[in-house]
């Protein structure tokens, strides 16, 4: 498998406060498939700390 075959996925909750940012991305998640990956945009800085890396 390449880079080309693996899905990726992004969540734009830039405006978003806690914590709705955190149900944005579990919802998101939950609709992935594992091995996929989700890039997020946020711009509320305490929503790093909840938002698992």
């Amino acid at each position: 498998m390449n880079k080309k075959d693996i899905n990726r996925e992004s969540l734009d909750i830039r405006g978003r406060i806690c914590p709705m940012t955190f149900v944005y991305t579990k919802l998101k998640l939950e609709e992935m498939q594992s091995g996929e990956f989700l890039t997020i945009f946020l711009d509320f800085e305490p929503a790093l700390k909840n938002i698992p890396k």
